[in-house]
C-alpha cells in the first residue's frame, strides 16, 4: 500500500492516526520525564519540597554562623583598633614630652653651672670672713652635753 492509497481510504487514515497519536504521547512522556512536569503544571511532592527546604534551611543556619564569627571577630578588631588609636595619642603626647624635656636641658645644665660657680665664690667669700673675723677665736676645749670632751 502506498502513501497515496492510505490518505484516500479509512483504514490508512486509522494507521497514520494511531501512528500521530504514539508520536504525541511518546513526546510528551518524554517531556514529563525529563523535568518537564513543571512546565505541565505537575508539583513536587511534599517529601520533595521538605527536603529542599531543609537544605536551605541548613545553608542558612551555616551562613548565620559564619556571619556571628565575623562579627566577633569585626568587634574583636574595632577594640583593637581604638586601643591601637589610644596607645598612637599616648605615644604622640610622650614624644611631645620628651622634646619640651630636651630642650629645657641646656637651660638646665646653664643653671647648674651657675649654681656651681656662685656657690664656690660664696664658699669663698664666707671662708675669707670668717679667717679675717677677729671675733672668732679657736676654743682650747669643747664639752659636749653628753659630756665628752674634745680638744
Amino acid at each position: 500500500m502506498s502513501l497515496l492509497d492510505m490518505t484516500t481510504n479509512t483504514r490508512g487514515m486509522l494507521i497514520i492516526g494511531v501512528i500521530v497519536g504514539l508520536f504525541v504521547v511518546g513526546g510528551f512522556t518524554t517531556l514529563y520525564s525529563s523535568g518537564g512536569e513543571k512546565a505541565m503544571g505537575g508539583e513536587k511532592s511534599i517529601e520533595g519540597v521538605i527536603h529542599e527546604q531543609e537544605k536551605e534551611l541548613d545553608l542558612n543556619r551555616t551562613a548565620i554562623l559564619e556571619a556571628r564569627k565575623r562579627v566577633d571577630k569585626a568587634e574583636h578588631l574595632r577594640a583593637t583598633a581604638k586601643e591601637a588609636d589610644e596607645l598612637a595619642l599616648k605615644v604622640r603626647a610622650g614624644r611631645q614630652r620628651i622634646s619640651d624635656l630636651e630642650s629645657t636641658i641646656p637651660k638646665l645644665e646653664r643653671a647648674i653651672t651657675d649654681g656651681e660657680k656662685t656657690f664656690e665664690t660664696d664658699k669663698q667669700l664666707i671662708r675669707k670672713q670668717l679667717l679675717a673675723d677677729a671675733s672668732v677665736t679657736i676654743l682650747p676645749t669643747l664639752q659636749t652635753v653628753s659630756g665628752k670632751v674634745y680638744q
